[in-house]
């Protein structure tokens, strides 16, 4: 995979999870019984993203120095 599709590829799924913050939000409200605030509701968008990326990195950005130096690496 190129560089750019795997940026094009983070972006998509950042994306995703920012179209579906409605259903974020019911799940969250449901979960905790009433209405999350403002910031709850966008650092769980934030935490998802970067949950939904973790595979995009390990898999395809293997040759990142970042990425040899946390805890994403195998070897």
């Amino acid at each position: 995979m190129q560089t750019w599709q795997g940026y094009t590829h983070a972006g998509v799924v950042s994306l995703s999870v920012w179209f579906c913050r409605e259903t974020i939000f019911e799940a969250l409200q449901r979960w905790n019984g009433r209405a999350p605030s403002d910031g709850l509701l966008l650092g769980f968008c934030i935490v998802l993203m970067g949950l939904a990326c973790v595979p995009i990195v390990a898999l395809h950005f293997s040759h990142v120095l970042i990425k040899r130096r946390t805890w994403l690496d195998d070897s």
